[in-house]
């Protein structure tokens, strides 16, 4: 989940310039909020634990043994 923050630190910032210029370059003018990016981060925050859980319970719930033999 740290390097889930920190890459948000980062890509918030640096995607809300990139489309906000973006979309001054259109004759309609449209607004964009800072708001407005929050909830990509969100789908992917839920992703991201989704992933880490079940990778988490693959882990536990598999037998030691088999996998020491496989190596």
């Amino acid at each position: 989940m740290l390097l889930f923050i920190i890459a948000n630190l980062i890509a918030l910032p640096a995607s809300y310039f990139i489309v906000s210029g973006f979309l001054k370059n259109f004759a309609y003018r449209v607004d964009l909020n800072p708001g407005d990016l929050f909830p990509g981060s969100l789908v992917v925050l839920i992703i991201v634990g989704t992933v880490a859980c079940s990778k988490t319970l693959m882990a536990a719930m598999s037998n030691p043994i088999e996998t020491i033999q496989h190596e």
